[in-house]
Protein backbone atom coordinates (compact mmCIF):
# COMPACT_ATOMS: atom_id res chain seq x y z
CA UNK A 1 0.00 0.00 0.00
CA UNK A 2 1.44 3.62 -1.02
CA UNK A 3 0.15 5.04 2.09
CA UNK A 4 -0.77 4.08 5.48
CA UNK A 5 -3.46 5.91 7.63
CA UNK A 6 -2.74 6.82 11.67
CA UNK A 7 -4.25 5.88 14.50
CA UNK A 8 -6.27 9.27 14.65
CA UNK A 9 -7.64 8.97 11.29
CA UNK A 10 -9.13 5.23 12.09
CA UNK A 11 -10.48 6.54 15.14
CA UNK A 12 -12.25 9.11 13.13
CA UNK A 13 -13.45 6.90 10.73
CA UNK A 14 -14.99 4.86 13.02
CA UNK A 15 -17.40 7.41 13.58
CA UNK A 16 -18.32 7.76 10.08
CA UNK A 17 -21.54 5.96 8.52
CA UNK A 18 -20.94 4.36 5.15
CA UNK A 19 -23.42 2.94 2.97
CA UNK A 20 -21.91 -0.98 3.52
CA UNK A 21 -24.03 -2.33 0.34
CA UNK A 22 -23.07 0.61 -2.44
CA UNK A 23 -19.65 -0.13 -1.35
CA UNK A 24 -19.93 -3.53 -1.52
CA UNK A 25 -21.05 -3.33 -4.87
CA UNK A 26 -18.29 -1.28 -6.14
CA UNK A 27 -15.94 -3.41 -4.62
CA UNK A 28 -17.28 -6.45 -6.25
CA UNK A 29 -17.62 -4.50 -9.46
CA UNK A 30 -14.00 -2.92 -9.32
CA UNK A 31 -12.36 -6.44 -8.31
CA UNK A 32 -14.40 -8.58 -11.25
CA UNK A 33 -13.22 -6.14 -14.00
CA UNK A 34 -9.65 -6.61 -13.30
CA UNK A 35 -10.68 -10.22 -13.44
CA UNK A 36 -9.30 -11.28 -9.60
CA UNK A 37 -10.97 -13.88 -6.95
CA UNK A 38 -11.94 -13.01 -3.68
CA UNK A 39 -8.95 -15.40 -3.00
CA UNK A 40 -6.19 -13.02 -4.92
CA UNK A 41 -7.82 -9.65 -3.20
CA UNK A 42 -7.80 -11.25 0.09
CA UNK A 43 -4.05 -12.50 -0.12
CA UNK A 44 -2.81 -8.74 -1.78
CA UNK A 45 -4.11 -6.71 1.50
CA UNK A 46 -3.64 -9.74 3.98
CA UNK A 47 -7.26 -10.68 4.91
CA UNK A 48 -9.49 -13.70 4.99
CA UNK A 49 -11.44 -14.38 1.65
CA UNK A 50 -14.33 -14.16 3.99
CA UNK A 51 -13.83 -10.86 4.71
CA UNK A 52 -14.12 -9.92 0.84
CA UNK A 53 -17.40 -11.85 0.28
CA UNK A 54 -18.80 -10.17 3.84
CA UNK A 55 -17.72 -6.51 2.07
CA UNK A 56 -19.10 -7.38 -0.87
CA UNK A 57 -22.42 -8.24 0.16
CA UNK A 58 -22.82 -5.27 2.38
CA UNK A 59 -21.46 -6.25 5.90
CA UNK A 60 -19.46 -4.25 8.45
CA UNK A 61 -15.47 -4.80 7.71
CA UNK A 62 -12.90 -2.45 9.87
CA UNK A 63 -11.91 0.99 8.67
CA UNK A 64 -8.32 -0.33 7.89
CA UNK A 65 -9.34 -3.08 5.93
CA UNK A 66 -11.76 -0.96 3.81
CA UNK A 67 -9.04 1.59 3.61
CA UNK A 68 -6.44 -1.42 1.96
CA UNK A 69 -9.42 -2.55 -0.28
CA UNK A 70 -10.44 1.03 -1.40
CA UNK A 71 -6.47 1.71 -2.40
CA UNK A 72 -5.58 -1.89 -3.69
CA UNK A 73 -8.89 -1.98 -6.40
CA UNK A 74 -8.94 2.14 -6.77
CA UNK A 75 -12.43 2.51 -5.19
CA UNK A 76 -12.31 6.24 -3.10
CA UNK A 77 -14.39 4.34 0.02
CA UNK A 78 -15.25 8.28 1.64
CA UNK A 79 -17.72 8.29 -1.08
CA UNK A 80 -19.66 6.18 0.34
CA UNK A 81 -20.02 8.00 3.98
CA UNK A 82 -23.30 8.84 4.58
CA UNK A 83 -23.35 11.67 7.04
CA UNK A 84 -24.24 15.22 6.26
CA UNK A 85 -21.09 17.57 5.35
CA UNK A 86 -21.66 19.80 8.70
CA UNK A 87 -21.06 16.31 10.62
CA UNK A 88 -17.93 15.46 9.05
CA UNK A 89 -16.75 19.01 10.09
CA UNK A 90 -17.28 18.60 13.68
CA UNK A 91 -15.15 15.40 13.21
CA UNK A 92 -12.62 17.06 12.57
CA UNK A 93 -12.90 19.41 14.81
CA UNK A 94 -13.60 22.20 11.85
CA UNK A 95 -17.13 23.49 13.43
Amino acid sequence: MSKLINKTDRCMYRQWDYDYNAFGAAIRLSRRSRDLTQDEVAQTIGCARSTIWKMENGGYCSPLIMFKISEFLGVDFMQFNVRPESEEQMIRGEM
